[in-house]
């Protein structure tokens, strides 16, 4: 029955990527993102990358989705804030954030708080990208808020 359950939530936080008022690109990311398809290095390795390991950018831990996006403690902060923007518990995973932190909102509340939690993943995303490719790291967490708010705001 937890399976089916799980089936089944995944199957609704599908249907509201499609939904959320950002970019083709970003919604696709999310997809990707849900499905565990996103290329951190774990993901990478088991698909056969032999240029590299897998420790994180920021840190000596090992590189995966949960990792970056929840546990690595500059989106960990970030998302403190998001959380306490929307009065809402931390969150834990991809699925928490987009399936059960919009729960109980109104439609418009719902709608603000998906393209929040869109452009943070984004953000962070964007970050890694910029370290990996350009060897520049963030300053401190406020850095990922800013890229995420100034995103909202295009």
């Amino acid at each position: 029955m937890k399976m089916q359950e799980a089936s089944s939530m995944i199957g609704e936080i599908h249907k509201k990527i499609w939904h959320i008022k950002v970019p083709l690109t970003i919604r696709i990311f999310l997809w990707l993102l849900i499905r565990n398809s996103v290329l951190t290095k774990n993901y990478l390795k088991k698909r056969g990358w032999r240029k590299g390991n897998e420790t994180c950018q920021f840190c000596d831990k090992k590189e995966a989705i949960q990792h970056l996006f929840f546990d690595w403690p500059m989106t960990r902060f970030t998302w403190n804030v998001v959380s306490c923007a929307f009065d809402l518990k931390p969150m834990k995973n991809v699925q928490h954030t987009l399936g059960a932190w919009t729960q109980n909102c109104d439609k418009v509340t719902k709608q603000l708080l998906l393209v929040a939690v869109a452009a943070v993943l984004w953000s962070t995303w964007k970050a890694r990208n910029k370290v990996c490719f350009e060897q520049i790291l963030p300053q401190d967490p406020t850095d990922i808020l800013y890229r995420a708010r100034s995103w909202m705001n295009d």
